[in-house]
């Protein structure tokens, strides 16, 4: 730049500050910028240095202070050295204008640096949620592959168990059949040890014959197409209850049905669910000089959740993740007859329903069974 100390403003100077102006904003950061606007700024006449500072520092008559404001906020200041007031005067406003210029571009370059490091979360982020998701697609194309391979094997489980059970119904009849001719000669020649081995055999033709409707009762819980409509559970109970008469015959039982709701289910599985809940409850309290057995249902939230308590045997609940599974018993057979089938059922055709199934329980002091339905 050239001096010019006649108060007039320089074309060249002005033409340089203007030049300064168009590259500040490319330059890479502040302390370069800084850097060239005191280096450059040194030419303006009647200017010895240029410094940037802070806090501005003290202003007399040889130092000048120009604030860079951004808004409400100052960023700092550029304190001008004047060697002649004369010579600088005239640029004055002129550099307090480029100061306010410069403040703008200083206020936009940290924004656009604020903007660009959000992008570069952002796209940290995306970069994130899209190898999450990838992770998630892979886990859910494995646990899709394992549940295609389970239900396959549970089809393949059921059809095996449905044709074992359907295929050993006519020798088992063939079996009861002949054990029954024998019972009759030995019975004609009063043999009595023949008598009691055929006793023994047809107590376990029968009981393989429990066994096999049991597991057939199962298989089709699991196989036979769905008939969901509105269920009285009242009604259910009542004919559950008609139907256990036998079993009651001669003993005290004391009978507590609260109201039941109205439920969207298949009648004749749920049916089968309160038959073995209901049996094993009478089943259970055979021991009690007075049975009490007791039905009740509640709703809670979107579901309604069904109880069936009574004053039996019980159980220990430690071995409560046992109850549900096929084959399962906790009572010897000499205690109570069953095949373990039962409650494994109750918990298919629950969960078929969508609900589930627990039971709360302490020996000799009865037992609770739950299970739940969508509402």
């Amino acid at each position: 730049m050239t001096n010019q100390a006649d108060g007039s403003l320089s074309a060249p100077v002005l033409g340089e500050l203007l030049l300064m102006q168009s590259v500040l904003s490319n330059l890479p950061d502040e302390k370069t910028i800084f850097s060239f606007v005191c280096h450059g700024l040194r030419d303006v006449p009647g200017v010895e240095t240029v410094t940037f500072e802070r806090d501005g520092g003290g202003a007399d008559e040889s130092r000048v202070r120009m604030p860079l404001n951004v808004g409400n906020r100052v960023a700092g200041y550029l304190l001008f050295t004047v060697s002649s007031q004369i010579a600088f005067q005239p640029y004055e406003d002129f550099l307090k204008n480029f100061c306010f210029m410069l403040a703008v571009i200083l206020e936009e370059r940290n924004q656009r640096r604020a903007i660009e490091r959000h992008l570069g979360e952002t796209n940290e982020q995306r970069i994130r949620a899209e190898q999450a998701l990838a992770a998630l697609q892979v886990k859910e194309a494995a646990l899709q592959a394992a549940a295609q391979q389970a239900e396959a094997a549970n089809k393949e489980l059921e059809a095996f168990s449905y044709s074992v059970s359907h295929d050993l119904r006519a020798p088992l009849r063939h079996v009861s059949g002949f054990i029954q001719l024998l019972a009759s000669e030995a019975q004609a020649a009063s043999d009595e040890k023949i008598i009691r081995y055929a006793g023994i055999i047809s107590a376990a033709a029968d009981k393989m014959g429990r066994l096999i409707d049991d597991l057939l009762s199962f298989s089709r819980a699991g196989r036979e197409t769905m008939q969901v409509g509105s269920v009285s559970l009242d009604e259910l109970v009542a004919a559950c209850r008609a139907d256990l008469e036998p079993e009651m015959k001669g003993r005290a039982i004391e009978w507590e049905v609260g109201e039941l709701p109205q439920v969207k289910a298949d009648q004749r599985l749920l049916r089968q669910v309160f038959a073995n809940l209901l049996d094993n409850a009478v089943k259970y309290t055979r021991q009690r000089q007075v049975a009490k057995i007791s039905v009740s249902a509640r709703r809670e939230k979107n579901e309604v959740v069904v109880c069936v308590r009574d004053n039996g045997a019980g159980f220990d609940m430690k071995y409560a993740d046992k109850l549900f599974g096929v084959f399962q018993r906790l009572h010897g057979e000499d205690e109570f007859e069953g095949t373990g089938i039962g409650l494994a059922n109750v918990h298919r055709i629950i969960a078929r329903h969508g609900g589930r199934v627990w039971a709360e329980s302490q020996v000799d002091k009865g037992a609770a069974f739950y299970f739940s339905l969508p509402l």
